[in-house]
């Protein structure tokens, strides 16, 4: 049998019914890991005053665990998304560029037919 990778499983929403069961119970901060470092977010409706948690503490119902694996994941898919994002507005600058490239162009065009309409209209008078 394969062994179980967290990371991958992680990124990839694995669906095996343990990896969820796992997730349901990080979510829920019913398996707090004694060496990871907590932090503990507010949500909207929750008490100003600040408390500190201990490690056999429950969570309150209005507050989330978050810990440094899951900062690490949310870091790692926010580079993800800047990188193409960036490489979104070099393709927006590149199309832009062959845009302007392709309209001086046909001006070019368009300019030169227009001067060869003179010419033939110029010679045809001429006769």
């Amino acid at each position: 049998m394969a062994t179980h990778n967290n990371k991958r499983c992680r990124r990839c929403s694995c669906r095996s019914k343990a990896c969820q069961r796992r997730r349901v119970e990080r979510r829920q901060g019913k398996s707090l890991i004694s060496h990871a470092q907590f932090l503990l977010i507010p949500c909207p409706g929750a008490s100003t005053r600040k408390h500190q948690m201990d490690a056999d503490e429950e969570l309150q119902p209005d507050e989330i665990a978050i810990d440094s694996e899951d900062l690490q994941v949310m870091s790692e898919s926010v580079s993800k998304m800047q990188q193409q994002i960036s490489r979104g507005l070099r393709d927006i600058q590149e199309i832009r560029a062959l845009v302007k490239k392709a309209v001086a162009q046909r001006e070019l065009e368009q300019r030169e037919i227009a001067m060869r309409r003179v010419k033939t209209e110029s010679k045809a008078t001429r006769r």
